[in-house]
């Protein structure tokens, strides 16, 4: 899906969201198995 796109423009983008989004996900996980074990 990237193919098009310059990988090295893409990286910068990628090292500004990825963070945040792996952020949001684990917090979501861990809520989710919070209450789980409820």
């Amino acid at each position: 899906e990237y193919d098009f796109k310059c990988p090295r423009d893409d990286t910068e983008l990628v090292q500004v969201n990825t963070p945040s989004e792996i952020t949001l996900l684990t917090n979501v996980i861990k809520n989710l198995q919070i209450e789980k074990t409820k």
